[in-house]
């Protein structure tokens, strides 16, 4: 194997492989970082913000969007690794159509969502990208495997 080789077309049971290990240390990172943004949360944005100079109203909004992005965090994980793995595969066309799709969505929820929920629209919004985007992303890397499976 030469390093001129190209990657694109590697041995499937190498790219499934690499493709797990990536989204195993991917998911356990997230949750993680999920723990760390749920349980010290309040603490992390009192680094970046004096509480004396802020109203206690502000720390409340903050640890409340940090539960809800720490509670799904690992679907944003999930994205990048899918996002990586279809570009790394030659298919920079379907990543760029899901950040289109995250870009709708989020508007979409600040002006549906939080009519009906309020401000936790704008939390919810944000998960919502991350799941049309993985949908997206997951979809793509399956039938892209499966054409790659039946064309050896």
């Amino acid at each position: 194997m030469g390093r001129d080789k190209d990657l694109t077309k590697g041995n499937p049971f190498s790219l499934i492989f690499s493709f797990s290990i990536s989204m195993m240390m991917g998911v356990v990172t997230a949750l993680i970082c999920s723990m760390i943004m749920i349980f010290f949360g309040r603490a992390g944005m009192q680094l970046f913000v004096d509480q004396a100079t802020v109203s206690e109203e502000i720390f409340t909004y903050g640890r409340d969007y940090l539960i809800v992005l720490g509670i799904f965090y690992p679907l944003l994980y999930v994205l990048y690794i899918m996002r990586a793995s279809l570009q790394g595969l030659g298919n920079t066309f379907i990543p760029m159509v899901s950040s289109m799709g995250q870009l709708v969505m989020r508007v979409l929820c600040a002006l549906v969502l939080t009519s009906f929920i309020g401000h936790r629209g704008i939390y919810y919004g944000e998960i919502s990208a991350w799941i049309l985007a993985d949908l997206i992303l997951i979809v793509t890397y399956f039938v892209m495997m499966q054409k790659r499976k039946q064309s050896e």
